[in-house]
């Protein structure tokens, strides 16, 4: 059925005709993240086949929870750097002080 009506689509329109995006529902959703919205939206599993689908839209992502896995989560490798006061401070003014052509020459390699 499903196969019927997209050769029907095809037949009928121009590529660039289906090629237009009019808006968010024009993206295709995977059915992974629709069972997970409807059962965000529902409360239920989402696997029941006599409810009708919902419409997938950006207010829905933007009301949902996200966390990240703690698979996923690793102690920072990289800590910063604390500058000496003072070498900021002749920086600072050594940028203050030269205009950009003078900052940007190389005057030892």
């Amino acid at each position: 059925d499903t196969m019927k009506k997209r050769k029907a689509l095809t037949e009928t329109k121009s590529p660039m005709e289906l090629s237009a995006i009019t808006g968010l529902a024009d993206f295709p959703v995977p059915t992974p993240l629709e069972n997970l919205m409807k059962k965000h939206e529902d409360g239920v599993d989402g696997a029941g086949a006599d409810a009708p689908p919902k419409e997938f839209n950006l207010d829905t992502i933007k009301n949902m929870e996200f966390s990240v896995p703690p698979s996923f989560k690793i102690e920072l490798a990289v800590s910063a750097v604390v500058e000496d006061e003072e070498l900021a401070r002749q920086h600072k003014e050594l940028v203050e002080t030269k205009s950009v052509a003078e900052l940007s020459k190389l005057s030892s390699v």
